[in-house]
């Protein structure tokens, strides 16, 4: 006769092996399905940078086709300067040649974009990978709208963590350790997003380092769903994208101009 195994036991038994979701997995997985897997298929658009502490301003060419491919051409085309982002890596170009391959994924690219094109359980592990405690979220908010915080409770700061929107689910800030530089953590504010495709596209991206800004970064010139050339984001050998050859400097000139204030 074989054993009689009680309920109870069976029960309790299949419930350890089906762990239940933490609730920022759940977060994941609720932006993810918010759009059906469905986000624009690619994106260009003219980017000006401007560094405020170096006070210099520069005019980059961007491509993006998430999941995890991204090109940056900084003009003048003439300068050969690129990087090129093909999923866990990016590949850094001087005077068109190649300059530095390192493995390199960047957690505000992942949150902005592969957070609703990649399957959640893809955007999960990297998100463990990047130290984000997705056990702990809190609702708050901030800049006037209701967000979700995923990587910290209500009343810490230190932690890793990102802010959606809690309306769209979209990425409106990032707050990072700094691991170069541990007294001045990362945090990127998002937004001005608008319409793109059936997802949205950011418009303006705020980085301040310790509270300092650092980076400002403003969108023009957006184009979504295009046609995109063959090989745009194959990084070897070195080409200048056709949509980029006699492109201007819009903001920079040749060379970038200062700021004002600046000498």
């Amino acid at each position: 006769m074989l054993p009689v195994v009680p309920l109870f036991i069976l029960l309790s038994g299949a419930h350890a092996s089906a762990v239940a979701p933490t609730p920022g997995e759940l977060v994941v997985r609720r932006a993810y399905k918010m759009y059906g897997g469905q986000w624009f298929k690619n994106a260009q658009f003219v980017q000006r940078r401007t560094l405020p502490l170096e006070r210099r301003v520069e005019t980059w060419y961007v491509s993006l086709q998430p999941p995890g491919l991204a090109r940056v051409d900084v003009a003048p085309g003439a300068t050969g300067r690129a990087v090129v982002y093909r999923n866990d890596s990016s590949y850094s170009f001087g005077k068109g040649q190649l300059r530095a391959r390192v493995v390199d994924v960047q957690p505000l690219a992942v949150l902005l974009h592969d957070l609703h094109s990649s399957p959640p359980e893809s955007t999960i592990a990297m998100l463990k990978k990047f130290n984000f405690d997705l056990t702990k979220t809190h609702e708050r908010m901030w800049q006037g709208q209701r967000v979700i915080v995923v990587g910290a409770r209500y009343d810490e700061a230190g932690p890793n963590q990102f802010w959606l929107e809690k309306k769209r689910m979209v990425l409106v800030r990032l707050i990072e350790q700094n691991g170069a530089d541990p007294a001045r953590p990362l945090d990127a504010q998002i937004g001005e997003y608008e319409k793109a495709g059936k997802g949205w596209l950011e418009h303006s991206v705020r980085i301040f380092l310790g509270g300092q800004l650092t980076t400002i970064d403003d969108y023009s010139s957006v184009a979504v769903d295009g046609t995109l050339e063959p090989g745009l984001f194959e990084p070897l050998p070195y080409h200048l994208p056709r949509w980029v050859r006699g492109a201007n400097d819009i903001f920079g000139g040749v060379p970038n101009i200062a700021l004002p204030g600046g000498h």
